[in-house]
């Protein structure tokens, strides 16, 4: 009835498929005929379960098999038990298993890497963290791309799986807008609960002069790395870059493939014999509201963009949605 649902989880997606029957079989017949399922057992299924029977050291026990209930009425609802834990008190241990299933094209090396996926649910700790949106606020312009700013908030809210109330962000910064009366950048922090802070600072308190002295970031960052495509407090790669130079005003960043990404506060443009060009997504940085804007308006387009471009552009800018457009060069 549902095939292929994703279903989100801390550290894995789950594609999640629903199947229903009518039958008048006994149940046991019903089990003979259902387990175990070729999902956990790999195919060809028959040669699959003589491999597992050779290798595998003990019977796997409620792993892979089924956990579910019989109802009064004759209804049965049951799961293939994956990524399950079995805990015996008594003796104070526990087994978790784990796995993939192996078809005839697998790649040993990814099936490997599919499961140390599927286990990092025993070690990983979710980090305290708040969702993070920064706004310019003008007198008699109000919130310079609100809808861009809640519009991102909400598809972090959705992936981190926090329960944002869009409606009652939009109220919260509009009754905050009402004591402002200067050019202010608005912080908009959202707690893994929801619960919604918003910090104002004004706008010429944080004024460089341009052009803006920047460095290129010693180590690389990784493009796999989930935190770099959302805004969040959670900032440690990017604070040690800035660290790292202090007598600049910002660092521009770059992944494992030498690749540019960003800056740590801002996007990057650069000035390519008369282009302007801005590192895609895919290189592993944010999706600034204003770099949104300037590419759906046609003021810029994504190119892949390497450390050398740096020295080749004819001018370096550093973009966001506060300061927008800043003049830079590289020291």
């Amino acid at each position: 009835t549902e095939l292929f649902a994703v279903e989100r989880y801390p550290t894995v997606l789950q594609m999640v498929s629903t199947v229903q029957a009518r039958t008048r079989r006994p149940l046991s017949e019903i089990f003979r005929a259902m387990f175990p399922c070729a999902s956990i057992t790999g195919a060809p299924k028959v040669r699959t379960m003589e491999i597992i029977r050779e290798l595998e050291p003990q019977p796997r026990g409620v792993y892979t098999g089924a956990i579910g209930f019989i109802s009064p009425g004759g209804t049965a609802q049951f799961n293939v038990a994956i990524r399950t834990a079995l805990v015996d008190r008594e003796r104070g241990t526990a087994v978790y298993g784990v796995g993939s299933g192996i078809v005839w094209d697998s790649d040993a090396a990814a099936e490997y890497e599919e499961c140390q996926v599927k286990a990092q649910v025993l070690a990983a700790k979710r980090p305290s963290f708040q969702l993070l949106e920064s706004l310019l606020w003008q007198p008699g312009e109000g919130y310079f791309l609100l809808e861009g700013h809640l519009r991102r908030l909400a598809d972090s809210a959705i992936y981190f799986d926090i329960p944002l109330d869009g409606a009652a962000a939009r109220q919260a910064l509009a009754r905050f807008a009402l004591s402002l009366a200067e050019p202010c950048k608005i912080r908009l922090l959202v707690s893994l609960a929801g619960e919604m802070e918003i910090e104002a600072v004004p706008l010429a308190q944080g004024a460089r002069r341009q052009p803006l002295r920047v460095a290129l970031a010693d180590t690389a960052v990784s493009s796999e790395n989930v935190w770099m495509y959302h805004k969040t407090t959670r900032r440690e790669w990017h604070n040690a870059a800035r660290a790292a130079y202090p007598d600049c005003d910002e660092v521009i960043l770059w992944n494992e493939r030498g690749e540019l990404t960003e800056a740590t506060t801002a996007n990057v443009v650069l000035d390519m014999d008369g282009e302007l060009v801005t590192p895609p997504v895919s290189s592993g940085l944010l999706a600034g509201t204003f770099r949104n804007h300037l590419l759906a308006n046609g003021r810029i387009r994504e190119r892949i963009l390497t450390k050398a471009d740096l020295s080749r552009a004819r001018q370096i800018f550093l973009i966001n949605s506060v300061r927008r457009w800043q003049t830079a060069v590289l020291v």
